[in-house]
């Protein structure tokens, strides 16, 4: 159905390092048959340096990940207690 989310794949490594997720994203591609034009991950560094070494590919982030960047570093924007209900109605306007 269109606009919800699937889980195509799922891959358990020793290491979350670049090499690990090439690796990975190379036998996905394998499975899929070629590479996709996008994908969606939680802003992993290692993940992100290894979709680079995939030209065609847009990598973009999660919504759900983005929201919840945001809402951890809003709290600077709006320290102490009394900030509370104006750093909660920024992160729900976003």
């Amino acid at each position: 159905k269109q606009g919800r989310t699937i889980l195509l794949a799922v891959s358990l490594i020793k290491q979350e390092d670049t090499l690990s997720f090439k690796w990975v994203f190379d036998e996905f591609f394998k499975a899929m048959g070629s590479e996709p034009t996008i994908m969606f991950t939680d802003g992993d560094v290692a993940m992100g340096a290894a979709l680079r070494m995939f030209p065609a590919v847009v990598h973009l982030l999660c919504i759900f990940h983005l929201g919840k960047n945001l809402e951890t570093h809003a709290q600077r924007l709006f320290p102490g207690k009394e900030n509370k209900s104006s750093k909660d109605q920024f992160v729900k306007k976003f």
